[in-house]
């Protein structure tokens, strides 16, 4: 079997910041036309639901794979892997056993589902056999279901059945402090997260619910800071980017993970916090993550 396309992974300047944009709904009416309700998928399994039962049942957020059957026999899961999907809008990612992939979703009336344009980074490991053969049967999948212990992707030759993932309490927006790890660019399959150079000056910020501000090792002595309005929901807007600064005895290379983040945060219209990851969002798409640190 063919492997996927590979994800790109370098760090990249902030143009053009794009992202491909979640798309559709999370949530189906399997007996309607997929413009349902979006009941918690709990909620819609305690009724006895499921996605061939004409109950609308949310498939978004994260699931664990805890049982793969692949022509009629059970499969071994890689022993000590965490073999993970997140699911939000029209796209799909997830955790193979080896690598990191992801596609899109597309659902249909009467439980139909598609996953499409997989891609996969390529690196190897001893579990590499087993996730060619859960990543090929995704890509073939046609359909799912839905009961109280969670959700069950089939096609003509497989069934893989996932439970829900627990929902850790997230990091608070305000008084934490985000470590500067992604960039993101590109659009469609062409898409990459990319984290920054280690070996680069760590950038961390904090916002104390007027104002955000920078720090970097490149420049210890230097703090940026700059207003910011958060709106309903997660909107977020910066009022005055702070003007980039030169750090004294700093090289180009050790600031631009500075310049990077304060870039991306200053074309944001909104955010997401996401367990322990701040992902601020621009109107293409995801601009550039953080991740919470002690």
């Amino acid at each position: 079997m063919n492997r996927f396309q590979p994800i790109a992974l370098s760090l990249t300047a902030l143009a053009p910041l794009l992202l491909l944009s979640a798309c559709g709904e999370d949530s189906i009416d399997a007996g309607g036309d997929g413009t349902g309700s979006e009941p918690t998928l709990s909620t819609a399994a305690q009724d006895g639901g499921s996605a061939a039962g004409g109950t609308s049942v949310s498939l978004a957020g994260g699931w664990r794979l805890v049982s793969f059957e692949l022509d009629g026999e059970m499969v071994a899961l890689p022993a000590g892997r965490e073999l993970t999907i997140t699911i939000e809008g029209g796209e799909i990612t997830g955790e193979g056993g080896c690598n990191t992939f992801g596609g899109t979703l597309d659902r249909g009336d009467l439980g139909a589902l598609q996953i499409g344009d997989l891609f996969a980074t390529e690196m190897a490991c001893e579990h590499l056999n087993f996730e060619d053969l859960y990543l090929g049967a995704l890509a073939e999948a046609t359909g799912w279901t839905a009961d109280p212990q969670g959700i069950t992707f089939t096609g003509s030759t497989f069934a893989a059945v996932y439970q829900p993932l627990p929902s850790p309490e997230p990091a608070p927006l305000i008084g934490t402090a985000w470590l500067f790890d992604t960039v993101y660019a590109g659009a469609g399959v062409e898409r990459s997260a990319s984290t920054t150079e280690m070996s680069a000056p760590e950038v961390v910020v904090v916002l104390d619910g007027e104002s955000i501000t920078f720090t970097s090792g490149a420049c210890p002595e230097l703090r940026l800071a700059a207003s910011y309005v958060e709106g309903t929901g997660e909107a977020f807007s910066l009022d005055d980017p702070p003007p980039a600064v030169a750090c004294p005895d700093s090289s180009e290379s050790e600031t631009v993970n500075l310049d990077t983040a304060v870039s991306g945060v200053a074309i944001a219209s909104g955010y997401t916090i996401n367990d322990q990851r701040l992902i601020f969002i621009g109107e293409a798409g995801e601009t550039v993550g953080f991740i919470a640190v002690d």
